[in-house]
């Protein structure tokens, strides 16, 4: 009808073709989302799955996690295409929403983050210790005293002890300063004293300079001296006086005593009395030594005039006479200088002229503190010996060949330490001004230890809980010399010892033995003890003589440290500090003290080589049986995977995607690349 048959039917053919196309794109648009977040959970699950298999080891006895990468990236590819392939297939078969194209599936794999590297090293413990850390440190804070331990080095009063200690330094390089300028002026005494005794001119002569020289410069020295040291011992009285802001108490209750010595207090008296004397002998002498010394002009003219006669004489013959007139004036102007220097000799042998003397203390407490010193260095005698037998036992080592190689490690740094027994010998006691200097750096050594010790406890900073975490990580999965746990491992004891004090770069065996890093540390926390009484004992010794106090400190924070030491390694407890006897800590507290002063990057190299040695030479194999061939620089803790998979396309072939330019799109599929990184 009106010729229009089939009109409509082309229309909606048109219309449908459209319609289905852009709902058939939106279908593949689908598809392809799905495809893709398909893609990227069956890598991530696949990357999870081989992350899976982490060495037991490792994980069960230092709770690291290590991914074993010895075949390398291949290897490592394998065993994720194995995984992807799983995830990736279809459970139901019949039913084909995506195909995927594994055939044409391209991946690339690789492991990272080596244990060998410190920095993942330390992140892996901070992650382990962030929940454990915190309890472990309030366990063993409970078990040492109540409180912590920045509390107990505040109780202890230590920083004001050190801040007492500098200004007795102060004092005693004041009074060395005033030994030294009381010496120069008795020196010129003495000088004085022996040339005033049977007078000859060149005697006077020098006699009168060493008086103008003592007035003039000595003897104001010497009394310009003992002011300083007396401003400074004021100063260090003063002290103990002041309050500390964080209680409100005097320092002087702190147990520390003031410097009561009376050693110089007589200078400034002796002073004046040498100074008038001084004074005394010029009055007298000076006209003497005007009047000798006009008489010694007068012999020189006549005896110039003597020579010009006798020259004459020579020629002419004549003047006889005038020559033995001039001989006998000489003669009785030089009788005349012998007699005046008698006079003057008899005159100043009846003037006093003393030396001034710096005096003597009265010593106290050194009887109580002998017979104390005696019976403690007895006590250490009759133990040290048990000591040693320990140690000897302790004799296996580390051979080098188990150790990681500088090549393995990204930092390497040379460790040097000293020796105990040196260090123990190294605390002398001594009584006299030879011995002034190394007892000053005996214990300036023992103020900065401390101060460095204080500084870092009360360090709060993000970096000082880290430094905590690492060193609470050390103390529980390693064992040390007095540790109750005992574990399979290459040092049953010692392992804490080795962190501190091993030699692996560069290798030395004779400090690699387990004996050898034992006592090394044995000297250091000696040191740290000695160290702590020194400081302690200075404080409250309360002998005057400032020199002989120091002494004393060092000699008993010697012995005090040695009885500390014999009573940590037998499992007991000692004083924070002798003046505080009521906080006590333990030998491995004190290792704590030493691993937060040890550079990070130390501690973790060492951890690694205690890692490496234990699981190498095959305490823990469990069912994997020998671990020779173990090296920590194959295990990794991340995977990074990529993968390429085709997809099939329904109604997006129909635009010629590919060669508008669109990228993923080939011909009738679409690629679905995606990328993961995933660690532990």
């Amino acid at each position: 009808m009106w010729n229009n048959k089939g009109g409509i039917t082309v229309f909606l053919a048109v219309t449908f073709m459209a319609v289905l196309t852009f709902a058939g794109s939106l279908i593949d648009i689908a598809r392809i989302q799905a495809a893709e977040r398909k893609v990227e959970s069956a890598l991530s699950t696949s990357v999870r799955s081989v992350l899976a298999d982490y060495d037991g080891t490792l994980c069960g006895e230092f709770g690291i996690f290590g991914l074993d990468t010895r075949g390398g990236p291949e290897v490592l590819k394998q065993r994720l295409m194995r995984y992807f392939q799983l995830n990736l297939t279809e459970r139901h078969q019949g039913i084909r929403f995506i195909r995927y194209d594994l055939q044409g599936c391209r991946m690339e794999a690789e492991g990272l983050g080596s244990l060998t590297d410190e920095s993942i090293l330390r992140q892996q413990i901070l992650q382990y210790m962030k929940y454990k850390a915190p309890a472990v440190m309030v366990e063993n804070a409970a078990d040492s005293f109540d409180g912590d331990v920045i509390a107990g080095f505040k109780k202890a009063k230590l920083g004001q002890k050190m801040a007492f200690a500098e200004k007795e330094k102060a004092v005693r390089g004041k009074a060395l300063a005033l030994e030294e300028k009381l010496e120069a002026l008795n020196g010129r005494i003495r000088s004085i004293r022996k040339n005033a005794e049977s007078l000859t001119e060149r005697k006077l002569q020098v006699l009168m300079e060493g008086l103008e020289d003592a007035i003039a410069d000595k003897l104001p020295q010497c009394i310009e001296a003992h002011a300083a040291y007396a401003a400074a011992r004021q100063q260090s009285v003063d002290f103990l006086q002041e309050k500390d802001p964080a209680d409100n108490l005097r320092n002087g209750e702190a147990g520390m005593q003031a410097n009561e010595s009376i050693r110089y207090d007589q200078v400034e008296a002796g002073g004046e009395k040498a100074g008038a004397a001084i004074q005394k002998y010029m009055r007298i002498a000076a006209p003497t030594a005007e009047e000798v010394s006009s008489l010694r002009d007068r012999i020189d003219r006549q005896q110039s005039e003597l020579g010009g006669l006798l020259a004459r004489q020579e020629q002419t013959g004549e003047d006889a006479e005038q020559i033995d007139s001039l001989r006998q004036q000489i003669e009785q102007l030089e009788q005349e200088i012998d007699d005046r220097l008698e006079a003057l000799d008899r005159t100043l042998a009846d003037i006093r002229l003393e030396e001034v003397e710096a005096g003597e203390d009265v010593k106290t407490n050194g009887k109580a503190h002998s017979e104390k010193q005696q019976e403690q260095k007895q006590g250490y005698e009759n133990k040290t010996e048990e000591v040693r037998t320990k140690l000897e036992a302790l004799g296996r080592y580390i051979p080098a060949a188990w150790l990681l190689t500088a090549r393995e490690l990204a930092d390497v740094r040379d460790e040097s330490d000293g020796d105990m027994e040196k260090l123990m010998q190294s605390a002398i006691s001594v009584h006299d001004r030879s011995g002034a200097a190394q007892s000053e750096k005996s214990y300036d050594n023992a103020i900065s230890y401390m101060r460095q010790l204080l500084q870092f406890l009360e360090d709060t900073s993000l970096n000082m809980r880290d430094k905590l975490y690492l060193t609470e990580y050390v103390m529980d999965r390693f064992t040390f010399i007095t540790s109750k746990t005992e574990r399979t491992r290459h040092f049953k004891k010692g392992e804490v010892e080795y962190i501190l004090s091993g030699s692996d770069i560069p290798y030395d065996m004779p400090k690699n033995s387990q004996a050898a890093v034992v006592k090394e540390v044995m000297a250091q926390v000696w040191f740290l003890r000695f160290a702590i009484d020194a400081i302690d004992s200075f404080a409250a010794n309360g002998i005057p003589d400032p020199f002989a106090r120091l002494a004393w400190a060092l000699a008993e924070g010697s012995i005090q440290a040695c009885s500390d030491m014999l009573a940590m390694l037998a499992g007991e407890a000692v004083s924070i500090s002798p003046g505080c006897p009521g906080i006590r800590l333990q030998y491995s507290d004190h290792l704590r003290f030493l691993l937060l002063m040890q550079d990070e990057e130390v501690t973790l190299r060492r951890i690694q080589q205690l890692m490496q040695v234990n699981i190498k030479m095959g305490a823990d194999v469990g069912p994997e049986g020998s671990r020779e061939d173990f090296k920590l620089g194959r295990y990794q803790t991340a995977v990074r995977a990529s993968v390429s998979v085709p997809v099939n396309l329904w109604f997006l072939p129909v635009l010629s995607l590919d060669k508008l330019g669109f990228e993923g799109f080939q011909g009738n599929r679409y690629v679905v690349e995606k990328e993961v990184y995933i660690g532990y």
